[in-house]
């Protein structure tokens, strides 16, 4: 994160960054009229599970913000997140908001298992790194490897940075609403890739990595500190809600990426946990945004594409050679930006009059079904990995039994 969102990018997006989280939150209460109401106009089941009481479907449709009407998508997922953890449910209580509160976005990521490999990689350099075939070391992370960059003192309405060691130390989101009006942090999302099969399921695929950065800002209106016995409208009986939310910060600068984090005109996620009487947590996961309109940017640039082309096929010999060719190119006026994803759908609905889309899935809805299910999947994950970690610490209210690691965010 610190790499790709260094301090200049992060100043960038900060000059929009509170009408993002204005519009976020306009889009987040219409979700909470739809939802109040179960007036979801196209709903349908996301992913199918067996056994367990868990609920999950995307829908679409058409929010008022005001200004205008949005097209917008998302998906809504509500599962068990622990049984009783023990029988003192006042000191689960106590634990779960501690928690969710103030730990949770420290210890959203983790690593999946790897093997041992005895040989040491010496990382070749050139064309022979292409060839390498020893083990690569890289470390495989899944979930949110979330950092903070931004503030707003809610006494004086000054702006400030956070301290770079304390980066990964995220704020207790308690003081959300008490020290700031607003805190802007950056997310890192792991392993979060999208395939296109244009030419059918037995043909090659092309994968579009979303390992994008983004920025998100949190206010007091998505945080969810609500304690003592509450009966819900199932008959629920719960005696702690807890939660965050955040608006999704538009990037500055235009990427590859044309959809996903950073890339929506609108959008917000929330996560919220509520403890019931029993002893059992449950969790729901909420996000929307607006529905598709391009995959990725491609500059209509022939020159730079074989540049690119020239590059790879040489195993990069080439690229010394090319690079003033290069440096050329880049005090050139910028180019179009087209994509070809979409462009290509579109192309061939046109000839088949629509066959493609109704018979073949080859539609935009069909990408943003694919991409609804890799964000569940993405979310199913990280809750997942949060389990463990919750399930892993004694006591969560007392500070002095936890791992420097959940304190400061920062793993070895």
């Amino acid at each position: 994160m610190e790499e790709m969102n260094g301090p200049l990018v992060a100043a960038s997006a900060l000059n929009g960054a509170e009408n993002a989280m204005t519009k976020a939150l306009a889009l987040r209460r219409w979700w909470e009229q739809v939802d109040a109401s179960d007036g979801y106009r196209e709903r349908s089941q996301l992913m199918q599970t067996y056994n367990a009481p868990d609920k999950s479907f995307s829908f679409y449709g058409m929010a008022n913000l005001g200004a205008r009407d949005l097209p917008v998508m998302g998906e809504v997922e509500e599962r068990i997140f622990d049984q009783p953890k023990g029988t003192n449910i006042e000191g689960v209580r106590r634990e779960l908001r501690e928690f969710v509160l103030r730990y949770l976005l420290r210890v959203s990521d983790f690593r999946k298992p790897s093997a041992f490999v005895m040989e040491k990689n010496r990382r070749p350099a050139g064309c022979l790194r292409r060839l390498n075939f020893c083990q690569d070391e890289t470390i495989n992370q899944k979930g949110f490897g979330f950092s903070q960059w931004y503030h707003k003192k809610s006494d004086n309405g000054v702006i400030g940075r956070f301290a770079d060691d304390k980066r990964f130390e995220i704020t207790d989101l308690r003081e959300i609403g008490k020290t700031f009006d607003w805190i802007m942090l950056g997310v890192k999302i792991f392993d979060f890739t999208f395939t296109f099969t244009p030419f059918g399921q037995n043909l090659p695929q092309l994968t579009v990595p979303l390992e994008e950065s983004s920025f998100l800002m949190i206010c007091p209106e998505f945080i969810v500190d609500q304690s003592g016995l509450r009966v819900m409208k199932s008959g629920e009986r719960v005696i702690g809600q807890y939660g965050f939310g955040y608006g999704f910060v538009p990037n500055p600068t235009a990427r590859t990426l044309g959809y996903g984090p950073g890339e929506f005109e609108v959008a917000f996620q929330h996560i919220h946990f509520r403890l019931l009487e029993n002893g059992r947590v449950h969790v729901q996961l909420v996000f929307v945004a607006n529905r598709l309109q391009k995959v990725v940017n491609v500059p209509l640039d022939p020159i730079r594409f074989g540049l690119n082309i020239a590059d790879w096929a040489s195993f990069g010999v080439a690229k010394p050679a090319l690079a003033p060719l290069r440096l050329a190119l880049n005090k050139l006026p910028s180019v179009p930006l087209v994509d070809p994803i979409t462009s290509l759908i579109d192309l061939v609905n046109f000839v088949t009059v629509g066959e493609a889309g109704r018979i073949l899935c080859i539609s935009r809805r069909r990408l943003e079904q694919v991409f609804l299910i890799r964000h569940f999947l993405q979310h199913h994950d990280m809750i997942n990995g949060a389990l463990q970690t919750w399930r892993g610490i004694e006591d969560w209210t007392d500070e002095a039994l936890l791992p420097e690691w959940v304190k400061t965010g920062v793993s070895s």
